[in-house]
């Protein structure tokens, strides 16, 4: 996983505190665009996807909306990068 981009802290502080020892970086920002992607468009869902899903414990289905999560915040850094 070190050849992914995570984009630096999603917070970054301005400054630290001359009496902190060792400040956490928190999450990073490919972190936060994972956790506030979008709801998982039908394109990115199986083919075999329908309501009946949503009813079951489907770890199938789960992973995919994991996978769509980390794609947006991929593609979001991506985007980042390409503007001037």
């Amino acid at each position: 996983m070190s050849d992914i981009k995570d984009g630096g802290p999603a917070f970054p502080l301005d400054s630290i505190p001359t009496n902190c020892p060792k400040v956490p970086t928190g999450m990073t920002l490919r972190d936060y665009f994972a956790a506030n992607a979008p709801v998982v468009p039908d394109w990115f869902l199986p083919a075999d996807y329908d309501n009946a899903y949503l009813n079951q414990d489907n770890k199938a289905l789960a992973d995919r909306w994991f996978e769509w999560r980390w794609f947006y915040a991929d593609q979001m850094l991506v985007g980042r990068e390409v503007q001037p």
